[in-house]
C-alpha cells in the first residue's frame, strides 16, 4: 500500500479534528485519527498535547505520566514541532 506524504496526513488530520471545535471534540478526534496507522500517530500525538485540557487532578497526573514516557518526551509539544517532523 502506498503511504501518504506527511504533509498531506497532517492536512487531513487537522481537517478532521479542527481547532475550532469545543476541546473534547477536538480531542477525541486527534484520538482517533492517531489510532490509523504509526504514521498517523506519530503526526497527531503532538497536535494531542499542543493544548490539553486538564479539568481534574487526575486529567494532571495522567498528563504528567504520559509525558513520562520516553517515546513522548522526546517530541517538542505543540504544532510547531509536528511540521518540524515532516521536513
Amino acid at each position: 500500500m502506498a503511504m501518504l506524504p506527511p504533509e498531506l496526513v497532517i492536512q487531513i488530520i487537522e481537517h478532521a479534528a479542527p481547532s475550532h471545535d469545543n476541546a473534547s471534540t477536538h480531542t477525541g478526534a486527534l484520538y482517533t485519527v492517531s489510532l490509523v496507522n504509526r504514521v498517523w500517530r506519530a503526526l497527531a500525538t503532538p497536535l494531542l498535547y499542543a493544548s490539553p485540557n486538564l479539568t481534574s487532578p487526575q486529567a494532571v497526573h495522567l498528563l504528567l505520566r504520559s509525558l513520562r514516557d520516553p517515546e513522548l518526551s522526546r517530541h517538542e509539544i505543540g504544532r510547531a514541532s509536528c511540521r518540524e517532523r515532516v521536513s
